[in-house]
This record gives structure tokens, C-alpha cells and sequence, in this order.
């Protein structure tokens, strides 16, 4: 499976009522974005593989290759970031009970 189809078959395996929103937010990241055209061929392809009544917008950032550390760098400023993480320390101490008590899954 391609990248493209990669995406479109986690789209799909997603509620429907959130797939518009999806295909209109793809964000691609990482060492393989820095190939010539690769934005345009995700977004060609994808569009290919959608439904035709989705938009389809795929975003490639200035900086790719650290566009995901620093989204997590920012989150951890937020001093509420910390209730949405389990530390290892908590579950080696709490078990998978914590997660289910902390995140209601």
C-alpha cells in the first residue's frame, strides 16, 4: 500500500461524519516529504481514491522533517498536557486500569 492509500484507508476506517473534515486537513510529515511534488501527488492521488463530494487538502509545512517534534514540544508547555499522558512510572504502578479510569476507553 502507497502513502495515498495509506490515508484514504485510514480515513474510511474513521466515523463517517468525520471523513469531510479529514480529507480536508492531511498534514504530511517526515524525511520522505522533502521529494519534488510530493504534496501534489498526495493530493492527486487522494483525490483520485475519494469520494467526489470531499474536498481534499493536503498541507505540506515549512519544515517537515521537525514539524511533529515541535507540535509535541508546544503541547508540553501547556500545563494541562500532563492530563493526557500516563507516565510509565503511573502505569508500572496503576496497570492498564489507570488508562481506562483516566480516558474512559
Amino acid at each position: 500500500m502507497g502513502v495515498s492509500e495509506c490515508i484514504v484507508d485510514v480515513i474510511r476506517s474513521c466515523p463517517m461524519e468525520a471523513q469531510p473534515h479529514l480529507y480536508e486537513n492531511i498534514v504530511i510529515t517526515g524525511g520522505c516529504c522533502g521529494f519534488a511534488g510530493i504534496r501534489d501527488r498526495v493530493e492527486s492521488d487522494v483525490r483520485t481514491l475519494a469520494p467526489d463530494e470531499f474536498d481534499v487538502n493536503v498541507v505540506l509545512p515549512s519544515n517537515p522533517m521537525t514539524y511533529a517534534w515541535e507540535g509535541g514540544k508546544l503541547m508540553s508547555l501547556d500545563p494541562e498536557f500532563y492530563s493526557f499522558v500516563v507516565t510509565k512510572e503511573e502505569y508500572e504502578e496503576e496497570g492498564l486500569a489507570l488508562c481506562y479510569e483516566r480516558f474512559d476507553i
